[in-house]
């Protein structure tokens, strides 16, 4: 009786652990398909991340070699301008000369350095461009002349800016150095004929006549820049001198 009682027992243990086991089981093969999965859109996850990245690093290194492009042909540029002068001005002082280089050289340098500060390597932001600019001319010259800039947070394409960064820089230096002025004007807006305008307003002693060559040499240069823009230049004695380039 006790040997029948012992056997019974063995079966309800038997009859207990073999659904244990299998349930067990069942969750362990629950977990291990779970973990796969996970381990699966981890990989997709992960070979997603990858290619944005390689996408990123492509095209950050196009834009650094445009950018290292625009640099030998700003510096181009800027070698042309200096050629031109040279070859144009006997007049002119090395420290006129020096001065005027100093200028442009550090114009077109605040573009590359916009460039590196933000994420547009295509868009710069007038407002910023010009006031650097301007307060590096009154650094240079040496003045304390008041300067008013009302962009109206116009942006435009670099190549657009360097010339027009260039293009005021000229006109600056001649409102300091030869018109002896101490308050000018910038404005840019845009006209009904949705193109923009640079005016630049200066207080001085006016335009002469029969410019010196150091002037007329000056904006012998600034045309050729506005036209390059495809731009169309005014000047007006008025109180001083206004320049109205259309571009």
């Amino acid at each position: 009786m006790l040997e029948n009682n012992n056997y019974i027992n063995i079966n309800d243990i038997s009859t207990l652990i073999v659904p244990t086991i299998i349930v067990f089981s069942m969750i362990g093969i629950g977990l291990l398909i779970r973990h796969n999965n996970l381990l699966n859109k981890n990989n997709i996850r992960l070979i997603s991340l990858n290619k944005t990245f390689q996408i990123s690093i492509a095209s950050k290194d196009l834009q650094l070699k445009e950018i290292h492009h625009r640099i030998k042909n700003n510096l181009q540029l800027i070698v042309s301008l200096l050629n031109i002068e040279a070859g144009n001005n006997g007049e002119a002082s090395i420290d006129d000369f020096l001065l005027k280089g100093q200028s442009r050289i550090h114009s077109i340098s605040l573009i590359h350095q916009n460039l590196y500060e933000t994420e547009s390597c295509n868009v710069i932001n007038l407002q910023n461009y010009i006031e650097n600019i301007t307060q590096n001319l009154s650094q240079i010259y040496n003045t304390n002349s008041k300067i008013e800039i009302n962009t109206n947070e116009t942006t435009l394409d670099l190549d657009a800016a360097i010339l027009l960064g260039l293009i005021i820089t000229e006109l600056v230096c001649n409102a300091f150095k030869h018109a002896k002025s101490d308050h000018i004007k910038i404005d840019i807006i845009k006209n009904t004929e949705n193109k923009l305008e640079l005016i630049l307003k200066d207080n001085g002693i006016g335009f002469p006549e029969k410019p010196i060559s150091k002037l007329a040499i000056g904006l012998e240069l600034v045309h050729m820049m506005v036209l390059q823009l495809n731009g169309k230049l005014n000047r007006i004695n008025q109180q001083g001198t206004v320049y109205n380039i259309r571009f």
